[in-house]
C-alpha cells in the first residue's frame, strides 16, 4: 500500500501492524512505520508493528539492519528470518543472546557455513589479501579492520562485498570508487528513502556516480531533496524521459542541470531556450549568513546551459545567439555553420571580443567566413592565429597570413601550409 510523505500513518497500532504485514506496502511506508514504532514512547507497546516490518520483504536493508539490533527478541528473530536482511546483520544475529534468534539466523541463507569459515580462517588485516568473495564475507562476519586506504582495490567482487558491510566507512569507500559497478550501486540504492532528506547517506553519491543505472536514477528523480534531483539531472545515464519530467521541476537548479545534459531531448531543449526570466528573490541577508544557493539561479542561467549544450538543435542555438548568448553559442562545439556565420557578422551580440576568436577556431566555421575574418581582423594577433590554426582555412588565406605583422601568426600559417604539403 502506498502512502505519500504527507499522508499520516494509521492511528491505532493494530492498523499499523496490518499495514506492515501487507505484501504491497512500499519500502518508504515500511521505513516510516519502523521509525514511528522505535520512538521512546512506543518502543515497548508497539513491538508487534516492528515484528511485522522486520518480516516484510519489501523493507529496505537499512531498516532491517536497524531492526536486527532491536531490544525485542521477537523483532530480531523476524529480521533473522528475512532473506532481505543484510548479511553482516544476519551474521551478527548468530551470536545473539536469544537461542531462538541464533537458530533462526543460522538457518537463513547459509549463514552457518560462512560463520564456521570465519572462525576457521586466519584473520585478514587487508582486503587485498582476500582471494575470493567468500573470504571477504568471512572477514566481514569476523569484523576484521579491512584497510583499503593504502592501495585502491577496484575488483567488482570486492566492492560488492564491501557494500554489504555494516561499517559506514566501507560503504562510503564503495560509493566514492569510480569503478563500482551498477549492480553494487543498485544494492546501495535500496537503503534510500525518497521522502527523507539525509544528513549522510548514499542518495547524493549514487545520483552523481557515472555507473548509476537508469532505473535507479529514475527512482532518485523523485527524491524530496532537490540537490539529489540536481545530480540526477546532470548524470549522463539519466533517460531522456526522466529529464523531460525534471525540466518542469520546481527547483531552478534542477532545470539548469537538465539544460546542460547531452541526453536531454531536442524538444525539451527548444522549450528551455525560451525559459522566461524569473523575478529576483528578496535578499534577506542577516549578519554574515550568505544568500541561499537557490537564489543565485535564474532563467538566464538555464538559457545559457542550452546555449552550451552540444545536443541543442540549430533553431534553439540560432535564437539564443540573437538574444544575448552569442558568446556561449560560439563556444559550443556543435554549433552549425550558419549560426557561426551570423555571429561573425554581428558584433553587437558579443559579450566580449573573444567571441570572434572562438568562431575563428571553431571546427564548423566555413572557409569563406575564415577568409573574411582574416581580412577584417588582421590587426588582432590572437584572432589571426586562430584562423591560421583552423584546418578549414583556405591555402590562399594562409599565404596572406604568412605576411602578417605578428610573428606568431606567420609561424602558425607556415606550419599549417607545411603540414598540408606533407599530407
Amino acid at each position: 500500500m502506498a502512502l505519500t510523505p504527507s499522508d499520516p500513518l494509521p492511528r491505532f497500532a493494530w492498523q499499523r501492524r496490518a499495514l506492515a504485514q501487507r505484501i504491497d506496502t512500499t519500502s518508504e511506508t515500511l521505513s516510516r512505520l519502523a521509525a514511528s514504532a522505535r520512538s521512546t514512547a512506543a518502543m515497548y507497546k508497539e513491538g508487534s508493528v516492528r515484528v511485522a516490518v522486520a518480516g516484510n520483504r519489501n523493507a529496505l536493508p537499512g531498516t532491517l539492519a536497524v531492526l536486527a539490533q532491536d531490544p525485542d527478541a521477537d523483532v530480531r528473530r523476524a529480521a533473522a528470518a528475512n532473506p532481505c536482511t543484510p548479511l553482516p546483520a544476519r551474521a551478527a544475529l548468530t551470536q545473539d543472546v536469544s537461542a531462538g534468534v541464533r537458530a533462526e539466523a543460522e538457518r537463513s541463507d547459509g549463514i552457518a557455513h560462512r560463520v564456521s569459515a570465519a572462525k576457521s580462517s586466519p584473520p585478514a588485516s587487508n582486503v587485498f589479501d582476500l582471494r575470493t568473495a567468500d573470504e571477504a564475507i568471512a572477514a566481514l562476519v569476523r569484523g576484521d579492520q579491512l584497510s583499503y586506504y593504502t592501495r585502491g582495490d577496484e575488483r567488482p567482487e570486492v566492492l560488492f562485498v564491501l557494500a554489504h558491510s555494516a561499517r559506514e566507512d566501507l560503504r562510503d569507500y564503495v560509493l566514492k570508487n569510480a569503478h563500482t559497478d551498477s549492480a553494487t550501486l543498485d544494492f546501495l540504492a535500496s537503503f534510500v528513502t525518497l521522502d527523507v532528506v539525509p544528513r549522510k547517506g548514499p542518495d547524493l553519491a549514487i545520483a552523481k556516480h557515472r555507473n548509476a543505472s537508469p532505473q535507479v536514477l529514475e527512482r532518485l528523480a523523485g527524491h524530496t531533496w532537490d540537490f539529489v534531483r540536481e545530480e540526477v539531472a546532470r548524470n549522463a545515464n539519466t533517460p531522456a524521459r526522466v529529464l523531460d519530467t525534471l525540466a518542469t521541476d520546481t527547483s531552478l537548479m534542477v532545470i539548469r542541470s537538465v539544460a546542460g545534459n547531452r541526453q536531454t531531448s531536442t524538444s525539451t531543449l527548444r522549450k528551455l531556450s525560451l525559459f522566461p526570466d524569473t523575478p529576483k528573490p528578496a535578499v534577506y541577508l542577516t549578519g554574515s549568513s550568505p544568500q541561499p544557493y537557490h537564489d543565485h539561479i535564474s532563467g538566464s542561467d538555464i538559457r545559457r546551459g542550452v546555449a552550451g549544450n552540444p545536443s541543442s538543435p540549430e533553431v534553439a542555438l540560432s535564437h539564443l545567439a540573437r538574444h544575448g548568448y552569442a558568446s556561449t553559442v560560439a563556444e559550443n562545439p556543435a554549433t552549425p555553420a550558419d549560426v557561426l556565420r551570423w555571429i561573425s557578422k554581428h558584433k553587437k551580440s558579443w559579450k566580449h571580443s573573444t567571441t570572434i576568436r572562438d568562431v575563428a577556431s571553431h571546427a564548423n566555421t566555413p572557409p569563406a567566413v575564415l577568409d573574411r575574418i582574416a581580412e577584417e581582423w588582421e590587426d588582432d594577433e590572437y584572432v589571426c592565429e586562430a584562423v591560421a590554426e583552423n584546418p578549414n582555412t583556405p591555402a590562399e588565406t594562409l599565404l596572406g597570413l604568412g605576411e602578417n605583422w605578428a610573428y606568431s601568426v606567420r609561424t602558425a600559417a607556415s606550419q599549417a601550409l607545411s603540414s598540408r604539403t606533407v599530407h
